[in-house]
């Protein structure tokens, strides 16, 4: 969704609205109070929204508004999504305390989520598989030698 209206928030804040009953519902979207996005413009929902592609670990949307706004993709906020804004690296930040927002300026945009995890956790993975294996086949040899 894209909203035209953000309120910036620290998290006790951003918790205790939503979880007021008599918060009137996508009305505005609650962004972190350090948030580098300038002020609100309006409020409610505005624009569109279309999901150009999805896959595993990765979704690339197409936006269309008349005025800046947030999108709140529904996707947990984790730190290793990264975000596109036109082929652009653009700041992700954590919106309505859970999901993803990224600031989208008036026009029409194509924005894409990334989901990359740093490498060494990826080469530590790999190692460790490795190790594993080296100790089965060790294992297997040994139990396979003939005996004296």
């Amino acid at each position: 969704m894209l909203f035209a209206g953000w309120q910036k928030a620290d998290d006790a804040t951003t918790l205790a609205a939503l979880a007021n009953p008599t918060l009137p519902l996508f009305e505005k979207a609650f962004v972190p109070a350090d948030a580098s996005i300038p002020d609100s413009t309006g409020t409610g929902i505005i624009g569109k929204v279309e999901v150009a592609s999805y896959r595993s670990g990765g979704v690339t949307l197409k936006t269309t508004a008349d005025q800046p706004a947030v999108l709140r993709a529904c996707e947990k906020f984790m730190p290793y999504w990264t975000a596109t804004l036109d082929g652009k690296p653009a700041p992700l930040f954590r919106c309505d305390y859970l999901f993803q927002g990224i600031f989208v300026p008036a026009g029409q945009h194509e924005i894409t989520l990334t989901y990359a995890p740093k490498m060494p956790t990826f080469k530590a993975q790999i190692a460790c598989a490795a190790l594993f294996l080296i100790a089965l086949v060790a294992l297997l040899i040994e139990k396979l030698r003939p005996a004296p």
